[in-house]
């Protein structure tokens, strides 16, 4: 989108329905007034009508942490949080991206020094004994700091589970404060985390895909308000008498790794 007259908006003629959009052009701020045709008459005519209704459907869905980052991003500018979101839709362009793991472990406080980077499996368990975590990265470099996240979640596959049924059980998101290798993390080296809770998810009565939205921290990510050192999986309540050995694939598993679906708008 350009102010005044664009290619995009040539053919429109008839009723109008006028739509104020801030627009870009030499790297100063204008406002312009793009009409958008309530009945259109021609196919370029239908392109604007159909992109404007496409973005008003978009606004509506997000929800109101997403839009309150529209309206921080729109407010040094004096713009509405919905005006900056229409315009980004014409300045820029979507993406969705799955992203597998690209580093992956569990660390076990009972053998303390192992590191376990190269198994099939990561796992969560509370026992005070045998407690267990699990860390993960994502390489997210395809992705412009400029980027607006509109959602990103995290799949695991829950596969298995030993010695008590876990349930019902809450596991946690946490975002990990330091850097960390595969191949050489364990219970003794591994980093401190964020006691935030990110997102969190019950294990169900059946095994499966489980998706936990963490949308927020990925945009908190791509745009370096948080240094990235991925993932920790952990259970919500450790210390705890009983065994409840929860297992998920590793991105070593021949199936079913671990993905992190993104979907956004950047710079075009």
């Amino acid at each position: 989108m350009t102010t005044g007259r664009s290619p995009f908006f040539d053919e429109i003629r008839g009723a109008f329905q006028i739509c104020d959009v801030r627009t870009r052009k030499n790297k100063k701020i204008e406002i312009a007034k793009y009409r958008i045709p309530s009945n259109p008459r021609t196919t370029k005519q239908q392109a604007v009508r159909t992109k404007y209704g496409q973005a008003v459907q978009g606004w509506r869905s997000l929800s109101a942490e997403q839009k309150a980052v529209y309206n921080a991003k729109g407010k040094p500018l004096g713009w509405s949080g919905w005006n900056y979101y229409l315009w980004e839709q014409y300045q820029v362009t979507p993406f969705e991206l799955t992203l597998t793991s690209i580093a992956d472990a569990r660390v076990s406080k009972y053998s303390a020094n192992t590191n376990f980077g190269s198994a099939t499996n990561i796992q969560v368990n509370p026992n005070s004994t045998y407690t267990n975590r699990s860390f993960m990265d994502f390489d997210l470099s395809q992705i412009s700091p400029q980027a607006t996240i509109q959602v990103a979640k995290l799949y695991i596959y829950y596969y298995e589970w030993q010695a008590n049924n876990p349930v019902g059980r809450q596991v946690n998101v946490h975002r990990v404060l330091a850097s960390w290798a595969e191949n050489t993390i364990t219970w003794n080296n591994q980093p401190t985390y964020d006691a935030t809770i990110q997102a969190y998810t019950s294990i169900p009565a059946s095994y499966g895909w489980i998706v936990l939205t963490i949308t927020d921290l990925v945009q908190k990510w791509v745009n370096n308000t948080y240094a990235k050192y991925g993932l920790m999986l952990k259970d919500n309540n450790e210390g705890v008498a009983n065994d409840y050995s929860t297992n998920f694939y590793s991105r070593e598993a021949t199936s079913n790794k671990p993905y992190l679906y993104v979907k956004g708008t950047q710079p075009a």
